[in-house]
């Protein structure tokens, strides 16, 4: 008896241990398996589209450079900011004047590039294409619906003829742009139209350039809707940049005399008195040449996103 007493406390010992080996530690519990959002390659960022135009009558093409992590926030309206290319170029122009996608990776912002016709002088044109209301009315509804853009918190700038753009568009619709970069542009083309009426004659030699706003003599009254220097109020409650180069070539000489006398016009006006807050470089070495509006623009850039984040 005492025998298998023994055994049975050796059993019972042995049984003890064994569930006692089996039994497994506290441990910290296991790490969430949800996988990290992946953010946008700069590539990934850069799409180009055609916007179809009753405007123009057919379709336009559009880079749009989006934020790194727009596609994991599917519900996020984005700010929106336009550059506009100069004479004879394309809506690729920009991305060939700077790195817009490095330049933008950090600011939640959408930038949008369109096309505004090689000389389409960013305008309604009195017998011709309706750039205008594509690129106020159509592009932004479009931007609206395919990228969730923001039409509440918008900037616009622009080089050469694309400054003239920023600047006759800011001006032509009070309030509805934040701030306006506008880089070596035709900031006065009443007072030079040959400017205008040259670049015309360069792209479409079939073209009558009075087409555009008609004769600056005759039609005086239709060249100053257009024109930032007698619009100047216009710029009312806008971040205003304006630059044009000391260099001495065939256009910016000109060009920084209608940006000074632009400039000059705005505080005639009173910048406070229209809340215009105005960064002037007039003073800087520059030609009518891509590298100065890369070092322009990323000296603006800072105050555009301020301006459209406010």
């Amino acid at each position: 008896m005492r025998f298998h007493k023994v055994i049975r406390l050796v059993l019972v010992g042995l049984v003890a241990l064994g569930l006692a080996g089996c039994a497994q530690p506290i441990s910290e519990p296991a790490a969430s398996t949800t996988p990290t959002p992946t953010l946008l390659t700069a590539a990934q960022r850069v799409r180009d589209v055609e916007v179809g135009s009753a405007a123009m009558g057919e379709s336009v093409k559009v880079r749009v450079v989006v934020p790194p992590d727009f596609d994991t926030n599917p519900d996020q309206l984005w700010p929106v900011v336009y550059l506009l290319h100069g004479c004879c170029d394309d809506y690729q122009a920009w991305s060939r004047v700077s790195d817009i996608a490095e330049l933008s990776a950090a600011s939640g912002v959408l930038v949008v590039m369109p096309d505004g016709g090689k000389t389409g002088y960013y305008s309604n044109w009195l017998k011709g294409p309706k750039w205008e209301t594509f690129h106020l009315t159509e592009l932004r509804s479009y931007l609206a619906a395919n990228f969730r853009g923001d039409s509440t918190r918008e900037a616009i700038g622009g080089f050469s003829m694309g400054g003239f753009g920023a600047l006759s568009y800011a001006s032509r619709h009070p309030g509805r742009f934040k701030a306006v970069m506008a880089l070596s542009p035709v900031a006065n083309p009443l007072r030079d139209p040959e400017i205008v009426l040259d670049d015309v004659r360069s792209q479409a030699p079939k073209t009558d350039p009075y087409a555009l706003w008609g004769s600056p003599t005759n039609n005086a009254a239709t060249w100053k809707q257009h024109d930032p220097y007698y619009l100047a109020s216009g710029l009312r409650d806008t971040t205003v940049y304006l630059y044009a180069g000391t260099g001495t070539d065939a256009w910016e000489p000109t060009l920084r005399a209608e940006t000074v006398k632009l400039a000059d016009r705005l505080r005639s006006l009173g910048l406070a008195k229209l809340n215009i807050a105005l960064t002037q470089r007039t003073n800087q070495p520059g030609t009518h040449l891509a590298r100065y509006w890369d070092r322009e623009l990323k000296l603006a850039w800072p105050g555009l996103i301020a301006a459209v984040k406010a």
